[in-house]
C-alpha cells in the first residue's frame, strides 16, 4: 500500500513538473512569437549591378484592402537596412489578414491621401532620381514578411560634362556653356498601376518649364567639370536619342572678357553602346549615360559616353557643327 501511494505520489510530481515545463516553453514560446509579429522589411535597390540601395530616404505604404487602410512609414535613409530589416514598429492584424506594402524613394514627394498618385513639384523634376518597388510583397501575422522590397529606377540617368581642349591652351577659354532640356522629359507624376501593382510614370503629365544646368565660370584648365545631372522620362520609343536639346556657350581670347564667338547650336543627341561603335536602340530607365561637351577652338565636339552600371563606360566621339 504505501509502495502504491508512493508510486502515485512519483506520478503527480512527475506531471506536475511536466506541466511547469510546458508553461514555461509555452510563455518562451509566446515571448518570441510575440516578437515575430512585428512587421520587418528589408530593402534593396534593383539595379544592372545589384548594388545597395544608396543613400536615399523613402515611404513604405502597408495596407489590407485599399492602399489608404492600414499605415505608411517613412525612412530616413533606406540604405541603412539594406543588409538588415527594418522594424515598423507596428504589429501584424490580429485577425491574420494579408499585408501588403509598397514603396517609393525619395520620401518628399507628394502623395494623394489613397497613395494612388506620388508626385515631384516642378522645380524638382528632372533632377530627382525617383524610385519605386518593383513588386508589391505580403506577409502576415502566420506568414511573415521575408521577401526583400526591391526598388527600381524609373528614370534614365544623364550627366551632362564640360571639357576645355587642351588645343585651346594658351589661347582661349570657354564660360557660361549651357545646356537646355526640353520639358517633355521631366515627369512629375507617378500612378499606381493596380495591374501591375507598381508606379509607373504618367507620360502625360510633365514639367511646366524646361530644364537648365549652366556652367558660368571661365574654365581654365583641361579637365572635365560638370555642368548637371539629369534624371530624364525618355519615350519608349526613344530609338537611343536625345532630341531637340540646346546648347549655348561664349568663346573667349585668354585674358579677355570680350567674347570671340558665341556658340547656339541645337541638339539631337544619339547614344551608344559600349562598343563604341552600335547605337542604343532604345535607352531605358536605370540605365545611365554621359554627355561630354568638348570645347575647341571655335567649336566643340560631343561625347557620347555610356556608363556602365551607372559607374564605367567607354567613348564615342561625334563631331557636331556649332552654330554662328
Amino acid at each position: 500500500m504505501k509502495q502504491r501511494k508512493y508510486t502515485i505520489f512519483s506520478l503527480l510530481f512527475l506531471t506536475t513538473a511536466i506541466f511547469i515545463s510546458c508553461d514555461s516553453v509555452l510563455e518562451d514560446e509566446y515571448t518570441i512569437s510575440n516578437e515575430q509579429k512585428q512587421i520587418e522589411v528589408r530593402f534593396a535597390k534593383s539595379s544592372l549591378d545589384g548594388s545597395s540601395f544608396t543613400s536615399a530616404s523613402g515611404v513604405l505604404i502597408f495596407w489590407k484592402n485599399t492602399l489608404d487602410d492600414f499605415f505608411q512609414s517613412k525612412i530616413d535613409d533606406l540604405a541603412q537596412y539594406s543588409n538588415s530589416k527594418y522594424n515598423t514598429g507596428k504589429s501584424y492584424p490580429n485577425d491574420y489578414s494579408t499585408v501588403f506594402a509598397t514603396g517609393y524613394s525619395p520620401a518628399d514627394m507628394q502623395n494623394s491621401s489613397d497613395f494612388q498618385v506620388i508626385s515631384l513639384p516642378n522645380k524638382s523634376s528632372g533632377i530627382t532620381d525617383v524610385c519605386v518597388a518593383e513588386k508589391v510583397i505580403s506577409g502576415s501575422q502566420t506568414s511573415l514578411f521575408h521577401e526583400t522590397m526591391e526598388f527600381e529606377h524609373t528614370l534614365t540617368k544623364v550627366y551632362f560634362t564640360v571639357q576645355r581642349d587642351k588645343t585651346m591652351e594658351g589661347s582661349r577659354d570657354v564660360r557660361n556653356i549651357t545646356i537646355n532640356i526640353p520639358k517633355s522629359y521631366l515627369p512629375i507624376e507617378w500612378n499606381y498601376d493596380t495591374k501591375d501593382n507598381k508606379y509607373k510614370i504618367n507620360y502625360k503629365k510633365t514639367a511646366t518649364d524646361n530644364l537648365q544646368f549652366t556652367h558660368s565660370d571661365i574654365i581654365h584648365s583641361t579637365g572635365t567639370e560638370e555642368l548637371g545631372t539629369a534624371y530624364l522620362m525618355l519615350p519608349t520609343d526613344n530609338e537611343g536619342k536625345l532630341n531637340n536639346l540646346h546648347l549655348t556657350a561664349e568663346i573667349l581670347l585668354i585674358d579677355e572678357t570680350q567674347i570671340e564667338r558665341k556658340i547656339d547650336s541645337p541638339l539631337d543627341i544619339q547614344l551608344y553602346e559600349q562598343d563604341n561603335v552600335s547605337p542604343i536602340s532604345n535607352a531605358k530607365p536605370g540605365e545611365a549615360y554621359e554627355v561630354c561637351f568638348q570645347f575647341q577652338q571655335n567649336s566643340f565636339t560631343l561625347i557620347a559616353r555610356q556608363l556602365d552600371n551607372w559607374e564605367k563606360g567607354g567613348l564615342i566621339y561625334v563631331p557636331v557643327k556649332p552654330g554662328k
